[in-house]
């Protein structure tokens, strides 16, 4: 449990938000397309573990904004949607980092699965 909740916690820089949000994507239309999970069930849960994913990375990319709280929740839940994450990584790419530490925490330095998995945590 400790290790979901930090997967919604601290920053995330441009290059590891387009990195990460572009396998996402990926691999969410791969799965659906070249596997095709039965309708019902199966692609539900399919899909809404690449929302939850999505909407990880898009809170910490917000939190690289240093955005308030409760607007990063209403960004991430609607682009953190494997339909949507295209349109979210476009308007999320075109803002520079917060420079230096804000509340969540200091910039994002670390490499790509670090980052983006919480390896260093």
């Amino acid at each position: 449990m400790k290790y979901i909740k930090s997967l919604f916690t601290g920053r995330l820089n441009r290059r590891n938000f387009a990195s990460a949000i572009g396998a996402n994507i990926i691999i969410f239309f791969t799965i659906m397309i070249v596997f095709q999970p039965p309708e019902g069930i199966p692609s539900i849960i399919i899909y809404i573990f690449f929302w939850f994913i999505g909407i990880s990375l898009c809170l910490r990319r917000l939190h690289d904004y240093g955005t308030r709280q409760p607007i990063a929740i209403i960004f991430a839940i609607i682009f953190g949607s494997p339909i949507m994450s295209p349109f979210g990584l476009i308007i999320y790419m075109m803002g520079k980092s917060f420079e230096g530490s804000n509340k969540y925490g200091n910039p994002d330095t670390g490499k790509f699965l670090e980052s983006v998995l919480k390896l260093n945590n």
